[in-house]
């Protein structure tokens, strides 16, 4: 049984990637490879630098959200909490990806990818139009490389 499981959620996941990948390779303009060549290079240590600063930012954030309801509405609380969940999700998925960018293993660009796409309601809960944007950018850069990713 556990593996329909499994295999719904890799259904699942694919109906999400299929149309990202023809969107940002097939339609998006390709970046040359000596710019890929480079990104694959440096995203494990961009990645691995995330974590390791993410993880006292979350402690403290975690923190201080007892104390949200007091400064504003209720809900901003809440809101603020399920953001802090979100965010606390995609640095664990990140940290799973380490080794696998390091060793350019699917996996590792897998992990990279559903922490995006936790990160996604993340920014739409916060309401973070820059995210939005930020977001765009990283599904852009994650699909270019990811045929690196074996």
């Amino acid at each position: 049984m556990s593996n329909a499981k499994g295999n719904d959620f890799k259904s699942i996941v694919a109906q999400i990637e299929n149309p990202l990948n023809e969107f940002f390779v097939k339609k998006a303009p390709t970046l040359p490879t000596n710019i890929k060549d480079i990104l694959v290079a440096i995203i494990p240590w961009f990645t691995l630098i995330g974590v390791i600063i993410s993880i006292p930012l979350l402690l403290a954030a975690l923190g201080l959200s007892a104390f949200l309801p007091l400064m504003g509405k209720y809900s901003a609380g809440s809101t603020n909490i399920l953001v802090i969940i979100v965010l606390f999700i995609t640095v664990i998925l990140n940290a799973f990806a380490l080794p696998g960018l390091f060793n350019k293993q699917r996996r590792g660009w897998e992990f990279l990818f559903y922490a995006e796409l936790i990160g996604v309601i993340g920014t739409i809960l916060s309401l973070n139009l820059g995210g939005i944007l930020g977001t765009i950018l990283s599904f852009y850069i994650l699909f270019q490389v990811r045929e690196y990713y074996k």
